[in-house]
C-alpha cells in the first residue's frame, strides 16, 4: 500500500497549521526505537531496526504532510547504562515535530530514573497547549529492561479540555497487564472532570482469538472494553472492523467516548518507503474527530 498522504483541501476554518477549529487530526504510532530488541528482532515488512534515524525522519515527513493536531508515540525510548546514555532518537523526533508545529510536547526524560535500562519511550506532541501533564509509572510490571506507564495531558481546544493517555502496556504478562488497566481506569477516576477523554497507544491486548492470529479466545479483549467502559470508552475501531497492527493483531488503540465526538474519519496508516517497506514493525492508527 502506498504512503498515506492525501490532500487536505481548503484552508478555510482551520486553527494555524491544523485543523479546522471543531476538529482534531489524531495518530498513534508505535515506532519501534528499543533497545536492543529492534536491532534483535526481525521483521519482514519493515525498514531494517537498525535505521532509526531514516525510519524517524519518514514518520516525520508524514506527520508534517497530513498536519495532524495530536501525535501520540510508544516505544521512542532514551537508553541509559550509566555512565553512558542516548536520547538521540527521541530529541530528533522532537524537533521534527516542532517544526511541524507540533511544539508543545510532554517530557520524555520524567521516566528515565535508573541507572540502566529505558524510559517509558512515550511522548505527546501536540499542536494547542497542554496543561496538567503527568508521567505515571505502572505498579507492577514484567518488563526489567524498560520503564512502563502512561502519560496524561489535558489539551485546551477551543474552550474546551480533551484528556489524552498515552499508553504502552506490557507485551509478556496478561496479569500485569490486568493490573496495568486497573490502574490507569483508577488514576483517571480520581481526576478532576474533563470535556473528552482520549485513551491511545499500544495495549498489547487484540480482539483477534486464536484461529485469526490472536493470542485468546477475545476474552482478554473483552475484559479490557469493559474496564475502560467504566470511563464511558469504547474502541474506535471494534471486533467487527478491526485491522491488524502487528502481524496479525490489532494491538494498537484508540478509545474514546463517541456520544461526545463526531468521528470524521479513521484508517490504519502505512508509513513506508519507496521499497514498501514500513517504519515500524506496528501500523498506525489515525482519526479525525469532530465535536
Amino acid at each position: 500500500s502506498e504512503m498515506c498522504i492525501r490532500d487536505r483541501g481548503s484552508d478555510s476554518g482551520r486553527m494555524a497549521g491544523g485543523e479546522a477549529s471543531n476538529s482534531l487530526r489524531v495518530l498513534t504510532q508505535n515506532v519501534w526505537c528499543h533497545y536492543p530488541m529492534t536491532l534483535l528482532k526481525p521483521c519482514p515488512h519493515a525498514m531494517p531496526g537498525w535505521q532509526f534515524e531514516a525510519r524517524i525522519r519518514l514518520l516525520a515527513e508524514h506527520v508534517s504532510a497530513n498536519k495532524y493536531d495530536l501525535v501520540c508515540i510508544q516505544e521512542l525510548f532514551l537508553a541509559r547504562l550509566w555512565p553512558w546514555e542516548t536520547r538521540y532518537n527521541a530529541n530528533l523526533f522532537r524537533e521534527l515535530m516542532r517544526q511541524a508545529g507540533l511544539v508543545h510536547q510532554t517530557e520524555p526524560g520524567d521516566s528515565l530514573t535508573g541507572w540502566v535500562g529505558q524510559n517509558s519511550g512515550l511522548l505527546i506532541c501536540s499542536r494547542a497547549p497542554m496543561e496538567a501533564v503527568e508521567a505515571v509509572d505502572f505498579v507492577r510490571t514484567g518488563e526489567r529492561a524498560n520503564a512502563k506507564g502512561f502519560v496524561v495531558a489535558d489539551v485546551a481546544l477551543e474552550g474546551r479540555r480533551v484528556r489524552v493517555v498515552c499508553t504502552h502496556m506490557d507485551a509478556r504478562s496478561r496479569e500485569a497487564r490486568r493490573e496495568q488497566v486497573v490502574q490507569i481506569v483508577t488514576h483517571l477516576e480520581d481526576k478532576e472532570a474533563c470535556d473528552q477523554l482520549l485513551v491511545c497507544g499500544d495495549l498489547n491486548i487484540c480482539p483477534q482469538r486464536t484461529s485469526e492470529g490472536g493470542y485468546d479466545e477475545g476474552e482478554e479483549y473483552e475484559w479490557l472494553t469493559r474496564e475502560l467502559g467504566r470511563l464511558g470508552l469504547s474502541d474506535l475501531w471494534d471486533c467487527t472492523d478491526s485491522e491488524p497492527t502487528e502481524g496479525e493483531a490489532t494491538l494498537d488503540h484508540v478509545f474514546l467516548e463517541r456520544p461526545k465526538w463526531g468521528i470524521e474519519s479513521k484508517r490504519v496508516v502505512r508509513v513506508h518507503n519507496g521499497e514498501g517497506q514500513s517504519v515500524s514493525d506496528h501500523f498506525g492508527l489515525e482519526t479525525v474527530l469532530t465535536w
